[in-house]
């Protein structure tokens, strides 16, 4: 894979986490602390645990 090609894949997978992190804050709960905030916005982003494993496009561990 070459510089260009691999380049062009990152930006097209984080296209959608981007939509998705936009879309999160839009409904975020503005009395949590930033701290809350930011891990509800984790957990959401992240998906359940129990499809964690099942998920294709993460690498398993």
């Amino acid at each position: 894979m070459s510089a260009k090609t691999s380049t062009a894949a990152k930006t097209q997978s984080s296209a959608p986490r981007e939509l998705a992190s936009n879309a999160i804050d839009k409904v975020t709960d503005p009395r949590a602390s930033p701290d809350d905030q930011a891990s509800r916005k984790r957990k959401l982003i992240k998906g359940p645990e129990e499809l964690q494993k099942v998920r294709r496009d993460r690498n398993r561990k």
